[in-house]
Order: structure tokens, then sequence, then C-alpha cells
């Protein structure tokens, strides 16, 4: 019998989870670094001497003591990458980390995936980048005619490129956001937001974001304790002409530096605007419930955070 395989959608196989309970098991029984129930990519060893991050199946991110690295880490997983001075430099998720000062990193996306981008627009990388990301029409009603497939497809894998790339880019968030609601039938509208904001990234090909250390010090808020997990959040009351729906906006800022940023359309229709901050406001702070639980997992019960809105 011949047989021939089809698609194989995602999901059908659990490959993944299967190399995930695996290498965390190992870790667990040789090396005594346990998973966090809550959020099992994040994992500490028993004396806090060592953190990692599992994500993608395979990509792996530690932060670890210099005796712990020699001593453990080095002979049971020999690391590919490793950042310990001045200058060095390693690559994570495809994200390029540089370790600038002491205190002191910068994290940058590649510009590779960019190129995608306006390759799949016909940017010309001559042009004048735009001054902001969001097209005017953006929040207008949409009455334009729909794009053919070819376009359509072509619409489609740009958004994909965007969400990949939108954590890396908090200023487009919002319009990447909006951007995506069209996916499932594109317009001729949704395409020129779409180029606008292609054309606004034409100038953020060096773009990177540097995360600084400062003792007691957050964005807003001077903390006597170690960590300060500073929360903002905010709200465009119903600016969508069309749905009238809100979006919601939040922040998470440690010691001054952003852990998370969010940008997510309201599921309920939000009667005024003292209403859609509630629901913005409530949102963050779920955000900030984990990523609290998370930091207390990371640091032990010695050190006090406080949490700021």
């Amino acid at each position: 019998m011949d047989f021939m395989l089809g698609k194989v959608l995602p999901g059908q196989r659990n490959g993944s989870q299967m190399w995930h309970e695996a290498f965390s098991g190992f870790l667990g029984s040789e090396l005594q670094i346990n998973d966090f129930p809550a959020y099992p990519s994040l994992l500490r060893s028993t004396n806090g001497e060592c953190l990692m991050l599992l994500q993608h199946v395979d990509d792996v991110l530690c932060l670890s003591t210099q005796k712990y690295l020699d001593d453990v880490l080095l002979p049971a997983l020999n690391p590919r990458e490793i950042m310990a001075k001045e200058n060095d430099e390693l690559t994570f998720l495809k994200r390029k980390h540089t370790l600038i000062s002491e205190g002191e990193m910068a994290i940058q996306s590649h510009p590779k995936h960019l190129e995608p981008l306006f390759d799949l627009l016909c940017i010309n990388r001559r042009l004048k980048p735009k001054k902001t990301p969001g097209h005017p029409m953006l929040d207008e009603p949409d009455t334009t005619a729909k794009l053919n497939a070819g376009d359509a497809t072509v619409y489609r894998s740009c958004i994909g490129i965007l969400l990949y790339m939108s954590s890396d880019y908090v200023d487009c968030q919002y319009t990447i956001r909006g951007l995506s609601q069209s996916m499932a039938s594109p317009s001729v509208q949704a395409m020129a937001c779409l180029r606008h904001l292609a054309q606004y990234l034409l100038g953020c090909t060096d773009h990177a974001m540097v995360l600084k250390y400062e003792a007691h010090k957050g964005l807003l808020h001077h903390n006597p304790c170690d960590y300060t997990l500073e929360i903002y959040s905010d709200s465009d009351w119903a600016k969508h002409k069309q749905t009238r729906r809100s979006v919601s906006s939040g922040y998470l800022f440690l010691f001054g530096c952003l852990l998370y940023p969010t940008s997510r359309s309201q599921k309920a229709l939000a009667l005024s605007s003292a209403e859609a901050e509630i629901y913005a406001s409530a949102s963050a702070t779920s955000d900030a419930i984990l990523m609290y639980h998370c930091l207390r997992f990371a640091i032990g019960d010695k050190d006090e955070i406080k949490v700021s809105s």
C-alpha cells in the first residue's frame, strides 16, 4: 500500500510537550532545577543560584552565578553562548542581547525580520519614514473593497511577521492589533494602513530596547525595598468609529525597565470613559498578579516586592 502525508495541523502532535517534560524532568532530577507550576516555562534552582526560561521547544535562556555556571551548567548542558562581561552578546528567540555595562543591557530584534515585510509590500528603502505608526484611517469605518486572493495572502503574511515582532516595537502594538483584526477579510483601507506602518518601520531598523538597573528606583516611584513592580494602564474610550469598542493598554515595569506591554481590544462595550478605564486597569492588574508571583518564585521570600499603580 502507498501512503502520502497530507497537511499536519498545529496541535496534532505532542512532540514539543514531550520534549519539555523530558528536559524539565532531567533538570529537576539531575540539577535540582524545578519549574514554577503557574508558569512551567520558568525554572529555578533550589538555592536560587540559577534561573531558566524555556521557550520554543529548544531555546533556553539562563541567568546564573559564575560559580554555578562553571561547576554545574557547563559540565551538564554545554551552553552555546555566554554573556558575562561588557560588550558580550547572545541571541535568544532571534533577538540580540548585548551587555553594555554591569547594570545595562540592550535587546534588539534582528533586522532580517523587517526585510521580508518590506519585500512583500514592495517598499522602497529610500522612502522617507513615516512619523507615526498609525494611519489616520485605522479607526474609521471601512467601506472599501476587499483585496483579491493574492493581495490578501500578502496581507496575512505581513501581519504574521508584525505579530511576532510586536513585543519589540511597543509603539506599534496598537496599530498591529488593529490591523490583525482584518486578517479574515482584508480590505484596501487595511492594506493602506499596513503600508503606512511599514514605512514607519523603515526608520526603526536599528531599534533597540535598553534595560538599565538602578536600585530602589522605579519609573515614577522610589521604593526603599529591593523590588518595585509598577503597573500602568490606559484606554481609548470608543475610539473605533464603527465598532465603538475601546482598547486597553497595559505596561509592567521593574526598576523602571519595561517587562511586559499589552494592547488589547475590550470584549465588553464600555458606556463611559470611566468604565473603559476600569476594564483597562483590571486587565493590566491581572497581568501584574502573574508577574508578581513569577518574581516571587524567582527571588524567593527574603526580599520584599512592592506593587505600585
